[in-house]
Order: structure tokens, then sequence, then C-alpha cells
């Protein structure tokens, strides 16, 4: 059920496709600076993202770790 304020929006095939390469374009991109990072770095990335997915959840805010959105994001 939804309110006026609430709209229900589904990517068409294409529009899924396009997500997809989207997402895989920058999976690339990401994987390429993080092989650019020393090991002491990518640690200290890693605390940190930790760090930020503690902050999240005292908040109540959910942090995806799937690469998935969640449904009410993106149906």
């Amino acid at each position: 059920m939804t309110s006026r304020r609430e709209i229900e929006v589904r990517l068409s095939r294409r529009g899924r496709a396009v997500l997809a390469e989207f997402r895989a374009f920058r999976a690339r991109e990401v994987e390429t600076v993080l092989q650019e990072m020393s090991p002491s770095q990518l640690a200290a990335l890693a605390e940190g993202l930790e760090a930020f997915q503690t902050a999240a959840a005292r908040l109540g805010l959910a942090v995806e770790d799937s690469g998935h959105e969640r449904s009410a994001d993106i149906a």
C-alpha cells in the first residue's frame, strides 16, 4: 500500500542493463584504485569503513554490503 506521497519506480529491461553496465564500470574503477593503494592504506580504509558501518548502525541506518540496492530504493 502506498500513500499519495509515494510512487513506485521500476526499471525497464534496458534500464536494468544500463544500470548493470554502469555498476560493472564503477567496480572496475574501484578495483583499479584499490590496486594502487599500499597494504597499510588498505587497512586504514577497511578500518574507516567499519567505523562508518558502526556509526550508521547506531543511527538505525542499514548499510548494505551485498552491492544490491534495497527494494525501497529501486524495485
